[in-house]
């Protein structure tokens, strides 16, 4: 009988765990619970089972397509979304509402949520369709092309427009019409240097003896639509008395925050006095 030297027995003994293991067939993956959404180079995890609950979304379609033979994805699934309100649409998959704060904006919610196959949603308490949301745009966008239409020489006089703003707000930048305009009483000017702002630009458009242009700006409609194209191209415009004033979008945050902030307490207020007024 050969003799077995005890280095030999030692490997053999070292090995063996390795060749049970080799040996036995393979454990079962449990099921799938939770699935990984890459999104911007951010990672969301969210419970399988509530993505496959929603099988007509675009996530459920994704998630189905990745599992595989395997039975789970084998990296996290990929889904071309801005990630700070992919993050808010998952909450529709957990509570079927979506909370949209005041620093996202809501039509950018709707947009990316129609384009992930979500045709109703409730945001903020209110149910908002998708799909109404598109088709209001296209009605929008078919209304202000007729006034277009039927308004005659409205490229030239946009044109020479345009121009006017520019030149009012060149004179502004080398200080003349603070310093003139200012001086004479202009309510514009005099507004604008009490809140260290830039003066407007005004359109005079209204009268006593009703529209002030017979050719031009001489309907509600055509109003809206040249006050459109101007904040189609950055200005910010506001009717006010009788006119339409132009500027510049050089608000500070602050001033940002607390108009949105003002216009909501006045809401509030307005209800309370409402409730008031009742009781």
């Amino acid at each position: 009988v050969a003799e077995v030297s005890p280095p030999v027995v030692a490997a053999a003994a070292a090995e063996w765990p390795q060749r049970k293991a080799a040996a036995a067939p393979a454990k079962a993956q449990g099921p799938l619970t939770d699935v990984c959404f890459e999104v911007g180079g951010r990672i969301f995890k969210m419970p399988a089972s509530k993505v496959k609950a929603k099988a007509n979304t675009l996530l459920a379609k994704l998630l189905d397509e990745a599992t595989g033979d395997e039975g789970r994805p084998q990296s996290p699934i990929s889904v071309d979304v801005c990630p700070d309100r992919f993050a808010l649409i998952l909450d529709w998959y957990r509570y079927g509402e979506i909370f949209v704060p005041r620093t996202i904006s809501t039509d950018g919610v709707l947009r990316d949520c129609a384009a992930m196959g979500l045709s109703e949603v409730v945001v903020n308490g209110v149910a908002r369709s998708t799909k109404l949301e598109q088709r209001a745009s296209r009605v929008c966008q078919a209304t202000m092309a007729s006034v277009v239409d039927g308004w005659t020489g409205f490229r030239t006089y946009f044109g020479q427009l345009l121009n006017t703003i520019e030149l009012h707000f060149q004179k502004v930048g080398k200080g003349a019409v603070v310093a003139s305009t200012a001086a004479e009483g202009d309510e514009e000017a005099l507004a604008a240097e009490e809140a260290f702002d830039l003066p407007r630009y005004v359109l005079p458009l209204f009268g006593e003896q009703g529209w002030l242009s017979q050719k031009q700006v001489c309907s509600v409609p055509r109003a809206r639509v040249l006050a459109v194209k101007l904040e189609e191209l950055g200005y910010l415009c506001e009717f006010t008395d009788g006119a339409l004033a132009v500027g510049l979008p050089l608000k500070l945050r602050c001033e940002a925050s607390s108009s949105a902030g003002g216009d909501q307490d006045g809401a509030a207020e307005e209800e309370e006095g409402d409730g008031a007024g009742d009781a």
